[in-house]
């Protein structure tokens, strides 16, 4: 792994997948929506936007 950044608080390696990870100051590994955060802030990986709830389906028309 590659570090490509550190902080105070974290710090961001990129694997050799071409993936990042964030490492804490406690040497834990840092997961889910806070990684993403930190990558977006580091301007590192740009989330995607979120998904919307599917429409509710429309009622079925009558056959006459």
């Amino acid at each position: 792994m590659e570090k490509v950044k550190e902080t105070k608080e974290y710090k961001v390696f990129k694997k050799s997948s071409g993936r990042y990870c964030v490492l804490d100051t406690q040497n834990k590994w840092i997961n889910a929506e806070k990684k993403i955060e930190i990558l977006t802030k580091e301007g590192l990986f740009k989330a995607p936007p979120k998904k919307k709830e599917a429409p509710a389906e429309a009622a079925p028309a009558e056959n006459a």
